[in-house]
């Protein structure tokens, strides 16, 4: 396919979709308002707009500390990686970005996502199974397209999002049928990766997965392929790749995988059947690749990236 020339980001398209989060999220808070002075008056009033105000220090200082813990990721350096550290070193000179931090998830399901407040505190997050998985070149525009996400702003939103819903998913876990009937704590049970018992889906799961679509777009993936696409020059290693996760996915699930965090990964982590289409925020991988062969048909100027790998 041909190669690409790197442009900018539509930062108009990045303001709406950060525009629709902070919507959502205002409606939330109003909400807690609302119901803290229902039920307290001033002083109910005056507690909630303390939650509020908590929520929103945490959720911006540490929210993507918590998405990191929610799935297990390790931080990786130039001594244990030093030639994936090289890789994503280049990509962001490239980018003009800061050097993200990397951290690795040990699960053999092929996946990658990045978080962080901003450029300057971003994180690139990669499976072991995306590096058993893929080929250098694939790999490289896996990352390139998490660094798309970093320089557009969107993992502000996508990490609160995700730290927030994770909140809710916890609150799940706590009420599962068994303590509810008092009978102790038990092991929840998992569906493909997420928790299955019957008080997520019957009473947290639709709230979550509305809140979600709410506050996604899936036009952010879109964009995030096209700059892999220019930034290395070609788009065929990334339609190689997504090809090759969207395979494994169908019969390999990430363990850490969860409604709250689906929308981070560059594909779905989760099941695409049942009661799991609710979570659905990625467009279908044969669009994506569709919209890859098509920049490649387009009139470019040859990347210099071509060669580095």
């Amino acid at each position: 396919m041909g190669q690409m020339g790197l442009v900018g980001p539509s930062m108009s398209e990045s303001t709406i979709y950060q525009f629709k989060t902070l919507a959502v999220l205002s409606a939330l808070a109003l909400s807690l308002v609302a119901l803290g002075w229902k039920l307290g008056g001033g002083t109910g009033l005056g507690a909630a707009v303390a939650v509020i105000l908590f929520a929103i220090l945490a959720a911006y200082f540490w929210a993507d500390k918590r998405v990191l813990g929610m799935h297990g990721a390790l931080k990786i350096d130039e001594r244990s990686t030093p030639g994936l550290c090289q890789m994503v070193r280049e990509l962001a000179r490239r980018t003009d970005l800061p050097v993200p931090r990397m951290y690795l998830v040990p699960d053999q399901a092929a996946n990658a996502f990045a978080t962080g407040r901003n450029v300057r505190h971003g994180a690139v997050i990669v499976s072991t199974g995306l590096l058993d998985l893929l080929d250098r070149e694939e790999l490289a525009a896996v990352i390139a397209h998490e660094f798309g996400h970093l320089r557009r702003g969107d993992t502000l939103p996508m990490t609160v999002l995700a730290a927030l819903a994770g909140g809710l998913t916890s609150i799940s876990n706590f009420f599962t049928w068994s303590n509810l009937l008092g009978t102790g704590r038990a092991k929840v049970e998992k569906r493909d990766g997420v928790p299955s018992d019957a008080f997520f889906w019957v009473l947290i799961a639709p709230v979550l997965a509305l809140l979600i679509r709410l506050a996604t777009s899936i036009s952010r993936e879109y964009r995030a392929d096209e700059h892999s696409a220019r930034l290395i020059g070609d788009s065929s290693p990334l339609a190689s790749a997504l090809l090759k996760i969207d395979a494994q996915n169908s019969h390999t699930y990430l363990e850490s995988a969860s409604p709250a965090s689906a929308h981070l990964f560059i594909c779905n982590p989760l099941s695409t059947k049942g009661s799991m289409r609710l979570f659905q925020t990625h467009p279908p991988v044969l669009k994506r690749i569709e919209r890859l062969e098509a920049l490649a048909r387009r009139p470019a100027v040859p990347s210099s990236w071509v060669g580095v790998l």
